[in-house]
């Protein structure tokens, strides 16, 4: 998979929106689980969206991102705990923080299993993963479910962490609810017109408007996307026992 982050981190906040009240909601999750006060690790951070939240809880928490750009957009808003770094190689001591959050990463990563390895390492207490809960509705699911029906693959280094607890059993899941965000048609074709999601990276740009024509077929104006949130907790001992055996195979 050929990603530029930097590239992307000059419109992911304008395309990859997420209701505040889940972000509200995951931030107080995390916070159960940590305690308050404790310092946290989010793993591919981007651009933040999750460190202000936290540390309006009396988390200290620090973001890791490998993309430059992505760290600057998070400066802008403030924030200032950030660390430039590769998540498979991760600049920290051995149980430096009390947990890890580790969330829409596994996926672009083809190092995915040194990074929960590193994660569980600089982890105490728990390596924290957030299953959004979407399911084949939501729009950009539904691309990638026509691109495979024109025999556009579409490329993964790694499985989504919510696969992954299909497999290394977490030590517990703990739900957060169900939410609904409304978005238009128009708004999903010019971000897939944009190519800004990884899954269309290898696609030409003439595969890319085939694709993009038989989803504006299929789908009306006004778009609902439905999401039953869960965040996934894994016990750092356990999930280092486990994950030299999980095997995932995907084109990339």
């Amino acid at each position: 998979m050929r990603i530029d982050y930097d590239k992307m981190a000059e419109i992911f906040d304008a395309t990859r929106t997420l209701d505040p009240r889940l972000v509200d909601s995951v931030a107080l999750g995390i916070s159960a689980i940590a305690g308050e006060g404790e310092r946290i690790l989010d793993i591919g951070t981007g651009t933040g969206r999750f460190l202000a939240p936290l540390a309006k809880l009396g988390i200290d928490a620090c973001g890791l991102d490998i993309s430059r750009n992505m760290l600057r957009k998070a400066r802008a808003k403030g924030m200032t705990n950030l660390v430039q770094g590769d998540a498979t190689s991760l600049p920290f001591s051995d149980r430096a923080f009390k947990a890890s959050l580790v969330t829409s990463v596994l996926h672009l990563v083809s190092g995915w299993r040194d990074l929960m390895l590193e994660a569980s390492r600089v982890s105490e207490r728990a390596v924290i993963a957030v299953d959004d809960g979407r399911g084949r509705e939501n729009p950009t699911e539904a691309f990638m479910s026509i691109m495979k029906e024109k025999g556009f693959t579409p490329p993964r280094a790694g499985p989504l962490e919510s696969e992954l607890a299909k497999c290394c059993a977490p030590e517990c899941r703990i739900g957060l609810g169900e939410y609904e965000e409304s978005t238009t048609k128009e708004k999903i074709l010019s971000n897939l017109g944009m190519k800004i999601y990884p899954f269309q990276s290898e696609l030409t740009d003439e595969e890319n408007r085939q694709c993009m024509e038989e989803f504006g077929r299929r789908y009306a104006e006004e778009i609902t996307i439905h999401r039953t949130v869960t965040l996934i907790v894994w016990n750092p001992a356990r999930l280092r026992e486990l994950i030299p055996g999980i095997t995932f195979d995907y084109p990339h």
